[in-house]
């Protein structure tokens, strides 16, 4: 039975906090981070779970993070069993108006972000010598082509590769690897409100449309974070490995992108989000 668990983006309202809460309730001791630990507040009073303050794209503040939790776990004789990339970020932008520096930066955090974990996390992994599973937080959206989320869409679809190549070269090291392929769940990644475009945009009259994307409105179908929770960590201490899609419409989508034709794809991803107004 694994005893630790690191998981990143732990913020309120998210998956990281239910997953800790999950993997809490299972007995183990859990290291929750964020960027901003004052956003963690509410996992302080439980008992086994240290938070720790972590910038996925800041390299002091990792070596700090693997730094503070390898003499944690030192002193208290434990290994690392279990770490969950999950922080990450969204954007719903038209790819014409997305500017380059902003790409990069989700790809910074969503993408690279996970790369710069795993690797400083990856001996402490590999020390617990029980097997141990590394989780990467990937998307349905990086099997679909939604409009308004190309940069987002790109950065899922990378780390998704990237975390099942990644599963093949770990297995001599029994290092378990599973590409988490989430659906639609409940949280509040989904805040860009207040979208504009800039003048001359081609898709001013989508406007409206990709307003309603970027704060979630266009999706009613979504899984309560706890209830996601729970299957993932069922999903983790099972011992699987490879891709596992978990929340709502995760299964739906995991059918439509083999099998459905493009023509009928296309019509879906289009409908209601503002294509059809223009030339």
């Amino acid at each position: 039975m694994p005893r630790c668990a690191l998981v990143t983006g732990c913020s309120a309202g998210g998956i990281g906090s239910a997953l800790v809460e999950e993997l809490h309730a299972h007995g183990l001791r859990v290291y929750a981070t964020a960027r901003s630990p004052a956003k963690m507040n509410h996992l302080a009073k439980l008992p086994r779970v240290t938070l720790v303050t972590l910038d996925v794209v800041n390299p002091a503040s990792i070596d700090d993070a693997v730094n503070t939790i390898r003499q944690d776990l030192a002193s208290q004789g434990d290994t690392l069993d279990i770490l969950i990339n999950n922080a990450g970020q969204s954007l719903v932008y038209p790819a014409l108006d997305t500017s380059i520096d902003e790409a990069k930066r989700l790809f910074d955090v969503n993408f690279w972000g996970v790369v710069a974990i795993t690797q400083a996390f990856m001996p402490l992994l590999q020390a617990a010598g029980n097997g141990s599973t590394l989780v990467n937080v990937c998307s349905i959206s990086g099997f679909l082509y939604a409009p308004w989320m190309s940069i987002y869409n790109a950065s899922k679809a990378a780390l998704m590769s990237w975390s099942e190549t990644l599963r093949l070269e770990l297995q001599p090291f029994n290092v378990r690897v599973i590409s988490l392929v989430t659906g639609s769940v409940a949280t509040n990644v989904m805040s860009h409100s207040n979208l504009s475009l800039p003048e001359g945009s081609l898709y001013l009259k989508a406007l409206p449309e990709i307003q309603t994307r970027g704060v979630g409105k266009d999706v009613s179908n979504k899984t309560a974070p706890d209830d996601f929770a729970r299957a993932v960590v069922k999903d983790i201490l099972s011992g699987g490995s490879g891709p596992v899609w978990r929340g709502a419409m995760a299964f739906s989508v995991r059918l439509i992108s083999k099998f459905m034709p493009t023509s009928i794809l296309d019509r879906a991803m289009k409908g209601g989000t503002g294509l059809d107004k223009l030339p």
